[in-house]
């Protein structure tokens, strides 16, 4: 079901037919949503978690919730998928205010099992994985981080990956 899923928004993507919306959301909801909904994922490895949420975010932004929501949550269950042992930690962080605008950064930081710095770019392609193994060891289908760059472009923001491997 995930993976048809994935299927129909990477089309509505590559056809130019996913609409974006434009609602006032409670980010602080959108956050807690992320973190109760994966609770027994990362429970039943033992992982910490700790939310960071910058406090000069105004507490309702506009945006579209539905598509902030896949973003988080594809990049926080990765995080639960790849991270054996130790933290993850999600928040966000001012940018920048305007009287009409807020340009706000989304984070996820884990101690996962890390990417190679000559892979970094290939997580973003659609169908592709780190390496040839990940779908076996881990699962996934190489979408999920495709989607995500691709919707956060659509709202005008930019997806960027640090990591050293192993870390």
């Amino acid at each position: 079901h995930g993976i048809i899923n994935d299927i129909l928004d990477l089309s509505k993507i590559e056809s130019g037919k996913i609409l974006l919306v434009s609602q006032p959301f409670s980010l602080k909801e959108v956050l807690s949503v992320v973190i109760d909904s994966n609770r027994s994922k990362y429970q039943e490895k033992r992982l910490l978690v700790t939310i960071d949420e910058d406090n000069q975010i105004p507490e309702f932004v506009k945006g579209d919730e539905t598509r902030l929501k896949q973003i988080l949550m594809n990049l926080f269950g990765n995080a639960i998928k790849f991270t054996q042992k130790g933290f993850i930690a999600i928040g966000n962080k001012l940018l920048k205010e305007t009287n009409d605008s807020v340009t706000i950064q989304f984070y996820v930081k884990d101690t996962g099992i890390g990417i190679a710095p000559e892979n970094l770019d290939k997580v973003f392609q659609t169908f592709t994985q780190e390496k040839s193994d990940t779908t076996k060891q881990f699962g996934g289908t190489g979408l999920g981080l495709s989607i995500c760059k691709s919707l956060v472009e659509m709202q005008g923001g930019e997806m960027f990956l640090e990591s050293k491997l192993g870390r």
